[in-house]
Parts: C-alpha cells; structure tokens; sequence
C-alpha cells in the first residue's frame, strides 16, 4: 500500500448537509462531531463547503445565526479532487488555493471523503521529520496573543484581521490558554454574547507547549498523540516565542516531502516502463526516509535475499561495511558474522504467506554483549506481487537491562519477608505482596481496591493519622510502629515506613504511596516480658532485704508456738489456742513465699518428684467440700521432672483456687499432662528444643476480659475484691525459675485453660515422706551459727528438745574458730547449721569455703533466710549437704539434720 495514493490518507467520514439548513444547526452539528468542516449539498454532490474560518467571518452575527440559511454564507463553488489523484497533486491545490480541505469524489462523482493537512500528518508517518532538529525551523513567529480579560469579541477581531485560527491568551508573556475557531463555535453554539464573555473563562487550558529547543519529531508526536492542531512553542524562559500547526509541519517539510513524492512517481514510472519486479521504489524509500534513522539498522534484499539496500547503523551491529555487502545475500551476512541462519528461511516462509517475521539474537559489539531485536516483513506492489524483503534491527540491550532489573525488583518485593503496599494519592490499595496476605490475612482480592483502613484497630487516636497525611503529603517518609488489626480480628505490632513516590518517569510529581513493614509482635511480646521481669526484679530488690529479717522473726514465732505445742496436751485449752498462732505464722509464711517466688529470690530446691502424685493429691484436696469435679487425664508415660515440691505445690493450689472461684455455682475442672518431645517444644515462643511435660488446667467459668489477660501475672493486679494479687504472679515467677512457661487462654462465658511446660528431667524420683508425725530423736553435736539471738535460742532450745548437744555462734569468723578448736581436742561437730546471710559478717558462702578447707568432710547445712542468695538452689555445688528455709519447724529442723547426718559414715568413739 503507498501513502503517496489519496485515498490512503483522506478521511471517508464526512458529514453533509442540504442548502436550507440555518448556520445554527449546522454550528451544533460540528461542535457535536468535534469537526472543522462541513459539505453543503445539492441531490448528493458537494455545492459548497463550512468550516471554523466561515464561523469566524459571522461571528458578530452570532443573534442571527438561526435566520440565516447556510448556502448564504457557505464557501463556493467547493473544490474537489477525483479519488485517484495523488497527493501531489493534492498538495499543489492546498497552495495554490490557501485552503485547509478539499472534498474527494468517486468516479460517480459523489462524496468519497474529505482530506486535510491533519489526514497527511498523520498518515505520512513520524520518520518523515527526523531530519529537523529544532521546532525553531518552522514554527510560526509570529504569534497573535491577547492580555487575560479581555472579552472575546476583542479576541475574534483581532484573528479575523491578522487571518489566523487561534489566539494566545497571556499572563506576564507567559502563556495561560489558547482560544481557536473551534472554541468560538462552541461558545456560539452556546448562545454567549461574545461583546461581554470575557476570554479566560472559555479559553481552553492548559495550553500544550514545548520548548524551542524540541525536535519536529517530538512535536508531531505531541498533536498527533494529543488530537490538537497547534502548539505553542516557549523559550526557557517559559514566555511565548511561536506557534507551530500541522500546516507548518507540512509546509516545513515541503522540500523533502516534494523530493520523496517525485522520487515516488519517477519510480512508479520506471517500473511500468521496466518491471515491477524492481525493488527501485524501496530503495529510494529507504535511502530519503529511513537512512536517517540514528537506532535502526535496515536492510533491503530482492525474493532471493540479495541484498538491495544497507545503512550505516547496519554496519555497526553486522561489523560489515557497505562496500563488502554490494552482491550479497543476508544468508551470506550471517555466515560472515557466525549467526544462525535458520531464521532467515523461516522469515521468508513466514512472508511468503503474507506474514511478518520477530525474533531476538545476542551480539558482540564493541567488546561488550548486546541484544539485538530482528523484524524482517515483505516488501509488495501495488497490485500485491512480493518484491522483496527488510530486514530492521535494532538494539535492545538497555531494554533487556530492564526488564531483567524489573524482573529482580517484582521478584525481591514478591519474596520479601516484609509487607509490602502501594496505594495511590487517593490511598486506594493498588498491589499487596504475599508477606502482606500471610500476615493480615486479607488476599489480595480483599486489599486491592480498599484503603489501609480495613487494617486499623481504633488503637490510634486521630491525631496519630493526620501526622502520618501532613508527613507523607509534604513528600516525606512517615515512620512508626502501628498497632493493626487482621482479618481476623488478632491485633499486631507492625514497624512501618510509608514514602510518597513517581511511578511513572513522566510524572515529576508524587503518584503514589508505598508502605513497607515489618512483624514486630514477637519483639513487642518479649520486650513486654522483659518489662514485666524488671518489674519483678524491682520488687525483688525491695522484698529480698526485707526476707532475711521478716523469716527469722517468723521464726521464732513459729519455732517457738510449735516447740510450746510440743510440750502440751492437745486437749490443752492452751494448745489450741497456740495452734491458731501456728496456723496464722504458716499463712504468714506462705503469703511471704508468694511475694518472695515472683521476684529474683524464692529459686527453687529442685528435687526429681512424682508430679503425677503432686497434681492430682493438691487437686482433690483444694476441691474438697466444694462443688466442683474434677477430672484427670494423665499420660502413663509422663516424663520425670526436676521441682521444688513446696513451689509447685502452691502454683498448683494458686490455679485450682482461681477456678473454683471462676464457678461459684460448681462445674468441672479437667487436668490435662502430656510429654511435649523436642520438635514440638521447638515450635513454641519462649522453649528450647528440648523434652517438656504440659499440664492443662480447664474451667468452665466465667472467663477473663481480653484487655485483662495481658495483665494477669502482674504483682498486684486482681480483679477480685478479696484478692492479694499475688497468686498468678508467683504462679508466673515459680515456672520460670524452674525455665518452664505459663500461658493462658480465655473467652468470656465459656471458661479459661493455663498451661503449664516443665523441663523433663533424667533424674530418679525421690519420694519424700512429709508426714508431720515422725518423730526421730537426735544424736551427735551440732554448731549453729545466726547472727540473730532470738533464733540462736530458740533453734538451739529446739535442737536440745529433740537430743542434740549444740554449741552457738553469730558468725562464721566465730565459727571458724570453734571448728578449729573442737578438731585439736578431738571434739566431733557431727552437723553445722549455717545462717545464709550475716549482715556485716561472714554469712553461709564465704564460711563454707574455709570451713571445708579445714575439714573437707564437714556436714554443713544451710538455713535460707533470704530469698535472694541464689546459693540455696544448687547448695551441693558450694559444698552444703543439705538445706532448710526459714521460717520452719521443730520436725522439718529434725528430718533435715537426719537426713545429711545418716549420709556419713559412723565416726570412731
């Protein structure tokens, strides 16, 4: 198909209308249609033609329009041009003439279509322009501008005068809108009184400009991919220097464009007069059009593949000059520079059945390794005979780049662990990466479409969102961590950054937002534990310096009622009155261990027990006489565990307590234990990849608030009237210090489950017998050593009650010294009781390490009276044989001195 034909190029719609139609009627059927030209005819052949530049000449008689008919006022007689005429000739009536349309007629003599300077810009072809560097060349300089303000009628005067089709409406020389024929027929159509319309309320804006410095090309693109006949052209400066049209366009390329055409027709002649077989038409395409091309590698080959036609950028990309080309074939070509040929008869295949031919192929250019994209179409004749074949190639090495680094980027953001959101100005969601999905929980169904509303909690007051909008619309980053809330309904911690950014490179603006973020709620979860275990160290400090005193005045107390019990009747009136003080001495103690568990102090006495045996004896014995059953699931096979009994034992009672309390009108209560293996306890936050054993305690109560179960485990908080706020938080203190964990699960209504993961343990059970009636007389001489004198009494008082010979000291200097003495004399300390802590004196510690120096086999056992020295649980590696806390009784003194003095051997008498 050759563009050098006419009815190539003309445009076959073309609107017409009879002789007694008004001008008004035909003004809106232009305005309508959004075209310049209408065909007035007679019995369907043209008599005159309207366009915007008749409009122009009535304007004034814009009241009169609907009166006037339009054969009165239409231009005449119309010229036309038969449909085969060439665009040369075309051209030569334009000029001629100084007209913008010409009607084309059939060989009927009817309407075929209209053609224009618009139709011939945009079917030629951009490559026409490329030869121009600079818009400055052909644009018009003289430019018909007017001060905003002004009204219409000003501006409609001053383009009828100066004979131009659009004025330039200014603001301090600069450019602000554009007023055109166009829009005069529009504002008549409207009915506007043209004498008081002021001009920059109808103008149309913005005004499309380029610099003087802009190429042809560029501007061609501008009105051909803008639909708009006319730019304004400005300095660098921004202020107005020249109007370029389509009909500058045309006329700027007269030269070339006359050149191409007779070069077109002289080819067309020589191939009637010769043979049409000649690729002469091609070659003078190429060598007048495409040698221009700066990028494109073209070359031109007969059906044989002979090469016709090579330009310079071929020889870059092929390494073969032109000279050495002349009688080649392509198939040649590509031997020459090592490619595979194959595509080359797969082009021709592909053309021969009227088809084009891409592929892509890799290159070495100047050292470096380029890709290079092939297009290979055929060449045909008028009549559809195949006179040859192109060859285009260009190279697209950065493209490639590109896309690779585009590729890596989707795929580093698809990857990312962390969520990733973009959204618009509007703050609609426009892409969501799968870390996003996983973690909210919304697909990207859900997402795209919404705002980063569906993920807010109410956690943030209004102010926090418009910070973040005042931030991130002055084009900065917003960052912080946000509290968000998933499909769900789970809330997370999320550390955020959100950033205006172009995704467009045309764009020189803010497009849009990304936000990228990161799960924090695991950080958030221990940082608050690691805030809730300083508070407990803080209280720890506190009620570790008051332990020492508080316990021995516990002591005495107790050692002193139950010594006293010892020596009554039962059926004493005395004796039961003493046995209220011991009760309340015991509550004391116990309300003391609870608030000494939860701190640094209170560590365990860890000994392997049978946990079963613990779970189930506390159980039933705090649900007697109440209206709650319980129910057990133990496994046969329970690990062993490692516990400080007493310890243990008053968790276990904290829980049981809080359950019957959660059911006043009774219900069940079901124990759970099970062995956790190490894959398992791997899974979960806060163990180590080791055996555990888990004991679930389940009510059916009433359940705890969500806002409270973050809170539960801290000291003092309670939510009962009588409450010491104590309980869970040793319960909390005593797991961990024996490294296991407790968790809870609640929902109101319906009840609340603790859990509870021990370490299992390789060691044997020991079965301790507590039974408070034994009674096992001693024997031997023992040293007691505490800086208090009341506990000195009353201990010694207690160790003579049950057989012991006791000697007493209130330091471990002092100690030392008897030690020593009673060895020279040959005087046998079958036991040493040591205080843990002497204020101002040697305490437990430091006198074990010299006392064993003396004798090695020393049997020495510490009193805990301090819940701070972590001495007291792993007291066998500092050299004690054993331990008793403080406060205790006259049996607990007893069993303990036995059980390290039957563990030695019988001395000499």
């Amino acid at each position: 198909m050759s563009i050098c034909e006419l009815k190539n190029v003309l445009t076959k719609k073309v609107i017409s209308v009879t002789q007694e139609i008004s001008v008004f009627n035909v003004i809106l059927i232009m305005v309508e249609n959004g075209i310049s030209s209408i065909v007035i005819t007679d019995d369907k052949k043209p008599v005159g033609i309207f366009t915007e530049r008749d409009v122009m000449r009535l304007a004034k008689r814009s009241a009169e329009f609907s009166k006037i008919k339009i054969n009165e006022v239409m231009s005449k007689p119309v010229l036309t041009v038969d449909i085969n005429s060439d665009i040369l000739e075309v051209y030569g009536i334009y000029k001629r003439n100084r007209i913008r349309h010409i009607v084309v007629l059939d060989l009927n003599g009817n309407i075929a279509g209209l053609v224009s300077s618009t139709d011939i810009v945009n079917n030629l072809g951009l490559e026409f322009y490329l030869e121009f560097k600079s818009v400055l060349q052909i644009m018009e300089r003289k430019v018909l501008t007017i001060e905003k303000g002004l009204t219409v009628m000003d501006a409609v005067s001053k383009m009828k005068a100066n004979m131009v089709s659009c004025i330039v409406i200014e603001e301090g020389l600069r450019p602000l809108g554009i007023l055109t024929e166009r829009d005069i027929i529009r504002i008549l159509r409207d009915g506007h009184d043209l004498n008081t319309l002021i001009i920059n309320e109808v103008m149309s804006q913005p005004v499309y400009s380029v610099e003087s410095t802009a190429s042809v090309y560029d501007a061609a693109e501008i009105l051909k991919s803008r639909r708009i006949r006319r730019l304004v052209i400005v300095d660098h400066n921004g202020m107005t220097c020249g109007v370029i049209t389509q009909s500058d366009i045309i006329r700027g390329l007269e030269t070339k464009y006359l050149d191409f055409l007779v070069n077109m027709l002289r080819e067309k002649e020589v191939k009637l007069k010769e043979s049409q077989k000649e690729l002469r038409e091609k070659t003078v395409f190429f060598d007048n059009i495409m040698c221009t091309s700066k990028d494109v590698a073209i070359i031109g080959a007969d059906t044989d593949l002979k090469i016709k036609y090579y330009n310079p950028i071929a020889e870059n990309i092929f390494k073969t000059k032109l000279e050495d080309v002349k009688g080649r074939t392509l198939i040649d070509l590509y031997r020459d520079n090592k490619l595979d040929e194959s595509p080359l008869q797969e082009a021709k295949t592909a053309i021969q059945n009227n088809s084009d031919y891409d592929y892509c192929m890799s290159q070495e250019i100047d050292g470096k390794k380029r890709y290079i994209k092939i297009k290979m179409f055929g060449v045909w004749s008028s009549e559809g005979e195949l006179l040859g074949i192109a060859l285009m190639a260009y190279d697209t090495t950065e493209l490639v780049m590109t896309s690779e680094q585009m590729t890596k980027l989707a795929n580093a953001v698809e990857q990312s662990p962390d969520c990733v959101v973009i959204a618009n100005m509007n703050g609609i969601i426009e892409y969501v990466n799968p870390a996003f999905v996983k973690l909210t929980g919304y697909s990207r169904e859900d997402a795209i479409g919404k705002t980063p509303k569906i993920l807010q909690s109410g956690k943030h007051n209004k102010y926090f969102y418009k910070k973040l909008w005042k931030t991130i619309l002055a084009g900065q980053t917003f960052s912080g961590v946000f509290v968000d809330k998933k499909k769900n309904g789970d809330l997370f911690y999320e550390e955020k950054a959100i950033t205006p950014i172009s995704i467009s490179i045309a764009e020189k603006k803010h497009t849009h937002f990304v936000s990228t973020g990161r799960d924090i709620t695991i950080n958030r979860k221990l940082e608050d534990e690691l805030h809730k275990a300083k508070r407990f160290e803080s209280i720890g400090v506190l009620a570790g310096g008051l332990a020492h005193d508080f316990n021995n005045i516990l002591t005495t107390i107790l050692g002193n009622t139950n010594l006293a019990m010892l020596l009554l009747n039962p059926q004493d009136k005395v004796y039961k009155n003493l046995s209220d003080v011991e009760k309340a001495t015991m509550r004391a103690r116990d309300l003391a261990q609870q608030l000494l568990t939860f701190t640094k102090g209170g560590l365990p006495v860890r000994e392997a027990a049978p946990i079963d045996e613990l779970i189930t004896g506390t159980v039933e014995f705090a649900l007697k006489g109440s209206n709650v059953i319980s129910e057990f699931i133990i496994a046969k096979d329970l690990y062993p565990v490692e516990i400080d009994t007493g310890q243990i034992h008053q968790v276990l009672n904290n829980l049981v307590i809080n359950a019957m309390q959660a059911m006043p009108d009774g219900g069940g209560f079901k124990v759970v234990c099970q062995n956790i293996d190490e894959d398992e306890a791997s899974k979960i936050e806060s163990l180590e990849k080791r055996k555990y054993i888990k004991i679930s305690f389940k009510d059916h109560g009433t359940g705890i608030e969500k806002e409270d179960l973050a809170k539960i485990f801290n000291p003092y908080f309670t939510t009962k009237e009588s409450g010491s706020g104590l309980g869970l938080a040793s319960s909390f203190s005593i797991i961990k210090n024996h490294g296991g964990l407790i968790k809870v699960e609640s929902e109101l209504g319906k009840g609340t489950t603790f859990y509870i993961y021990l370490p299992a343990s390789v060691k044997k059970v020991v079965i301790v017998d507590n039974n408070e009636n034994i009674s096992i007389k001693g024997k031997g001489k023992v040293l007691l050593m505490d800086d208090e004198k009341p506990v000195r009494d009353l201990t010694s008082e207690i160790l003579q009650y049950v057989g012991f010979e006791v000697e007493v000291v209130k330091d471990g200097k002092e100690a030392i010294e008897v030690y020593k003495n009673a060895m020279k004399t040959d005087v046998i300390i079958d036991a040493v009781i040591m205080d843990s802590t002497i204020p101002g004196g040697m305490g437990g510690k430091e006198t074990i390490a010299e006392l064993l120096q003396v004798d090695p086999d020393a049997n020495v056992i510490i009193a805990d009276g301090n819940a701070n020295d972590p001495v007291v649980e792993n007291y066998k590696d500092y050299g004690f044989s054993g331990v008793i806390k403080k406060p205790f009784k006259v049996n607990e003194l007893n069993r303990a001195l036995n059980k390290v003095m039957s563990t030695k051997e019988p001395q000499p008498q």
